[in-house]
């Protein structure tokens, strides 16, 4: 018995024993299981906090991407202002990505004084990219060759143009006569700066065409022109790098190093492209385009190309041709059957997923029209707007900038102009502002000169077709009989035979192609005209305009004065320009480009309307952005009172398609864009 009951006791014993191994089994198998799920969600974490870091170095590089396009060209017009040179770091690159470094929070999403401004302690900061930079070079860099921050497009710069892994997909750099180290250091825009002999990639020759070439349009949204489409500009550049990542370490939960978030390195290109007007209709400020003001139709109107405004009111606009694009800084207002191209575009064009839907049910990627918020990295700055065009301040000093070019010279129309007619003195009453004294501006030998006509003395200023005079120049004082404007006539016809017969030594039509006009307030009888425009100032009449084939360059006038266009202009087709060298279509006529900007334009210098009013080339605006709205097709005839008949008016409006068709003077405008550059 007792056997039997110590056997009894043993068997107990060994199940318990069997029960405690399973026990012990089940928690380690559980205890794995708590570690494998912690492993899981610690890494969990780690991609987590990975891809929080990685997502606040992309907005903060966004950011500061976005900073420098709108604070490039800023500094590049400060570069060219007057006494720039005077205090250059302002305007180096260093201080443009301090200033953009700043303004988009780099460093910092969230200012420590903002943060402490809450009075909340223990904060948790979420912006895992934040840290301290100690020099911009942290985080910028040259692609390769010169510079510290960045390297210009500039054809001296040839570290940069032969680096292997980008040289292939940089635009055509441009040649610079001016200093190297200026170009390195701050962002030059010069007239100085022009394509080389042998760029490529050009569409027309850089020989014959070195300022202003026809280059593609960029790959970007905001629409001038069709993407890929050459259009007429000077692509400025400068490369850099961008770092953000610099192998910051993450930790584990106990403290030691985990992994890094790899450094990243992009390669920028910003480019400034310098564009001459040339768009079928363009406009610095908001415009109604398809319809007058009093919201009638435009009638026997064809346009061919692109439009564009600072906020665009189309009302059965109809824009030709397949790389036409609707364009605007802003808003854009659809309505009245407008098409782009052939396509119709309405007023949802631009609503949440319209786009997207266009591309999934057609395939295309054609955007008929387009603001610049759609472009992203992009901005749009229209120069010159309104009176700076064509006002002309001889007191400026155009000296000791760090380009070499002079902000006025190259913003102001009537500054670049080769000849002037100023207006030093003029009649008392009863015939007040009417010109007595005339200073001609010219060039002879390559010199700017100059020529005082005086009433009585050497200037027979009245009545100059009667008078019959060769010797007389080529403009004189005229009573239109319309209003009390007293105005000074131009004889657009006798201009050539004045420089080469009375004006000797003067240089010819390809030099002297430009004419300014305005009223020099050096003495008391002077006074500059009012803007806008009233009858008692004096205003300008052009005549002889008919056939322009003399100006081989073109000719422009630019003027603070209103302008009465008397009779027909440039009528006459003048020889084709060579279609290998400059891109012009070889069987579509030619005319001289011509260029008229005025403070005001009026047709004919009768009472009554004008029954035939025919336009060709393209329309520009002036006015400036200040709320209210260009109707840049009511005309006025000369009495003012009436708009010229709606019925009489045929337009033909079209985009240039090579650059043989700019005028000598035309307003700029510079568009803004940054790419990046990949490598292989």
């Amino acid at each position: 018995m007792k056997l039997q009951i110590r056997r009894l006791s043993f068997r107990r014993r060994n199940q318990g024993y069997a029960a405690l191994a399973m026990v012990a089994v089940i928690g380690i198998t559980a205890l794995l299981g708590l570690m494998y799920v912690f492993r899981l969600a610690m890494r969990s974490h780690e991609s987590q906090v990975r891809n929080q870091v990685k997502i606040d170095y992309r907005q903060k590089e966004d950011a500061l991407l976005r900073a420098l396009v709108s604070i490039v060209p800023n500094k590049a017009i400060g570069a060219m202002m007057p006494n720039s040179a005077g205090s250059p770091g302002q305007f180096s690159w260093d201080t443009i990505f301090t200033e953009a470094i700043a303004a988009s929070n780099t460093e910092n999403a969230l200012n420590a004084a903002v943060v402490s401004g809450f009075g909340i302690s223990g904060i948790i900061n979420a912006n895992t990219g934040d840290r301290s930079l100690t020099a911009n070079s942290d985080i910028i860099g040259v692609v390769a060759g010169d510079g510290t921050l960045v390297g210009p497009g500039n054809t001296a710069n040839t570290g940069l143009l032969t680096d292997p892994d980008v040289m292939a997909k940089l635009p055509q750099a441009l040649g610079f006569t001016g200093n190297y180290v200026t170009d390195q250091s701050y962002p030059i825009i010069s007239n100085d700066k022009t394509y080389p002999a042998a760029a490529v990639g050009l569409g027309a020759s850089a020989v014959d065409y070195p300022v202003y070439n026809l280059i593609p349009y960029p790959m970007i949204r905001l629409g001038l022109s069709a993407q890929g489409q050459n259009f007429i500009a000077k692509r400025n550049w400068w490369a850099f790098s961008l770092t953000f990542g610099n192998g910051i370490n993450l930790t584990n939960n106990t403290g030691t190093a985990a992994s890094a978030i790899p450094t990243v390195t992009k390669n920028y290109v910003l480019s400034i492209y310098e564009m001459p007007a040339q768009l079928a209709l363009f406009a610095g400020a908001k415009a109604r385009y398809g319809a007058y003001a009093d919201g009638s139709a435009w009638q026997n109107t064809t346009i061919t190309g692109s439009a564009f405004a600072s906020e665009v009111e189309a009302v059965g606009l109809k824009l030709e041709g397949s790389g036409a694009r609707l364009g605007a800084r802003g808003a854009i207002a659809i309505s009245g059957g407008t098409s782009v191209g052939g396509n119709s575009i309405s007023a949802g064009f631009d609503a949440l997923g319209a786009r997207e839907t266009q591309w999934a049910t057609s395939g295309s990627d054609f955007y008929g029209a387009s603001s610049a918020g759609d472009s992203g990295k992009v901005a749009i700055l229209p120069l010159g707007q309104g009176e700076v065009f064509i006002r002309r301040d001889d007191a400026v000093p155009q000296v000791n900038s760090l380009s070499p070019t002079g902000w006025y010279e190259y913003a102001t129309g009537s500054l670049q102009c080769k000849m002037g007619i100023e207006i030093p003195k003029m009649d008392v009453a009863p015939y007040v502002n009417r010109p007595i004294k005339v200073r001609f501006h010219y060039f002879s030998g390559g010199v700017p000169t100059s020529i005082d006509y005086e009433k009585n003395i050497n200037w027979e200023n009245n009545d100059h077709d009667l008078l019959d005079n060769p010797l007389n120049p080529p403009f004189y004082w005229e009573n239109l009989g319309i209003t009390t404007n007293p105005c000074l006539t131009i004889k657009l016809d006798e201009w050539w035979d004045f420089l080469k017969n009375v004006l000797v030594g003067a240089d010819g039509l390809d030099v002297n192609d430009s004419l300014a006009i305005w009223s020099n307030v050096i003495d008391a009888s002077v006074s500059q005209p009012v803007i806008p425009c009233v009858n008692t100032d004096m205003a300008v009449v052009v005549r002889g305009g008919n056939d322009m084939t003399k100006f081989t360059n073109g000719f422009s006038i630019v003027t603070d004065h209103r302008v009465y266009i008397a009779e027909d202009i440039n009528k006459v087709q003048a020889p084709n320009p060579d279609a290998a060298a400059s891109g012009y279509p070889a069987g579509q006529p030619y005319y001289p480009p011509v260029s008229i900007y005025a403070a005001e334009k009026r047709f004919g210098t009768v009472v009554g309307a004008v029954d035939n009013l025919t336009l060709a080339g393209r329309l520009t605006s002036l006015q400036e952005d200040n709320g209210s709205t260009v109707n840049i097709m009511d005309f006025k005839t000369g009495t003012g009172t009436d708009g010229v008949t709606k019925t009489s008016i045929t337009a033909t409006l079209s985009q240039m398609v090579s650059p043989a068709e700019l005028p000598p003077v035309n307003k700029m405008t510079w568009l803004v864009v940054l790419e990046e550059v990949q490598s292989p």
